[in-house]
């Protein structure tokens, strides 16, 4: 009786999406709690059925019973496929399931039902153009098969991991090998420590990590230039979704105009004719003079007429001003702009904030 229970609450809660409470998900996740680090020691098999001689690389997943070959190419070019099961994929991948399901009327169904009912020892075969090393993983877990790894999965690799959790809604059921993975990378010091903001930005947006999304956008903001461009060819990954693009992109356009508006009325507070800035009594025109003189110097040499000059990376901007060096002169230290500017752009960059999940719905 306790078997046929137990059995039957798995069936319940794999029906019902629900993968942490079933025996399958304690197993793997008990595997993942005990690994030092999250890495994954299985091979590609070549040859490891009748029909792989079709693929560079081959690895039967799902033994015995596999109906669906997953083909993708590495990066050196080279057919992989994984032999899977596709009620396993449909369980626990909604995307899967509208694809491969009964009610299926894409090819990728049709294919799969008919090899069924005719019998077929062939699968069908569905092309995907995702990252072969980080596919094999995740069908790996979704099949029973994880085991304890020989190397570290790094953050790269977690987000290539997350791009396809993201592409086939599979948050669910890894959602606790994300958590425990996020700490063993310790995200949380990284995002700030080194320059893994960029890959942080997805995984914590489809593992719904509020802290480390915060986090990580107020550091894309802080370091990206117009159009959300990095120096050392960092890019956000393509899966993130277009709207948090778009709101990261007008916040730090936001901040660079506040700066540059403010420039510009210096500029055109010192140029007036009838403009008087000093606030002593004696030495008043040499005080001035200094003050226009270092300002339109300022301008020429920083080149903040420039367009170009506002598209750089916001931290730069916010340098390259705050390095702009006062007047020279004593007891003259209240009538220069420098100081006013000093303190405008500090509480401007203390101003740059993250985004908030529930601002960037899925």
């Amino acid at each position: 009786m306790a078997n046929d229970r137990g059995t039957k609450e798995e069936e319940e809660d794999q029906e019902g999406g629900n993968f942490r409470k079933g025996p399958w998900w304690r197993t793997v996740l008990r595997a993942v709690t005990a690994a030092p680090r999250f890495r994954d020691r299985a091979k590609v098999i070549p040859g490891a059925c009748h029909y792989s001689a079709e693929f560079d690389f081959f690895e039967e997943i799902m033994l015995g019973r596999g109906d669906v070959v997953l083909e993708t190419i590495n990066e050196a070019g080279k057919r992989v496929g994984y032999l899977v099961g596709s009620q396993i994929l449909c369980i626990t991948s909604p995307v899967f399931r509208a694809m491969l399901g009964r009610a299926s009327s894409f090819k990728e169904g049709i294919d799969t039902r008919r090899a069924a009912i005719l019998g077929h020892h062939r699968p069908a075969v569905i092309r995907l153009e995702d990252d072969s090393d980080a596919l094999g993983l995740v069908l790996r877990v979704l099949h029973h098969r994880y085991d304890f790894p020989d190397e570290d999965v790094g953050s790269q690799r977690f987000v290539k991991i997350t791009e396809i959790c993201c592409k086939y809604e599979l948050r669910k059921p890894f959602q606790a090998l994300a958590d425990d993975l996020k700490e063993l990378l310790d995200l949380e010091h990284v995002v700030t420590a080194t320059n893994g903001y960029e890959d942080c930005v997805l995984i914590s947006y489809v593992f719904g990590y509020e802290r480390l999304f915060t986090v990580a956008t107020k550091e894309v903001i802080l370091w990206s230039r117009k159009g959300l461009h990095f120096e050392h060819n960092q890019r956000l990954s393509a899966s993130t979704p277009s709207s948090t693009i778009a709101q990261l992109e007008q916040e730090r356009n936001n901040r660079a105009n506040i700066l540059r508006t403010h420039i510009e009325s210096i500029q055109t507070e010192w140029s007036a004719p009838s403009s008087h800035k000093c606030l002593r009594a004696t030495n008043g025109e040499h005080c001035e003079a200094l003050g226009l003189g270092n300002l339109i110097k300022t301008i020429v040499r920083l080149r903040l007429n420039e367009k170009e000059s506002w598209d750089q990376e916001l931290n730069a901007i916010f340098a390259e001003l705050g390095r702009i060096p006062p007047l020279p002169l004593v007891s003259h230290e209240q009538c220069d702009w420098v100081p006013a500017l000093h303190d405008f752009v500090q509480s401007t960059r203390m101003g740059v904030k993250g985004l908030k999940l529930s601002d960037s719905p899925p």
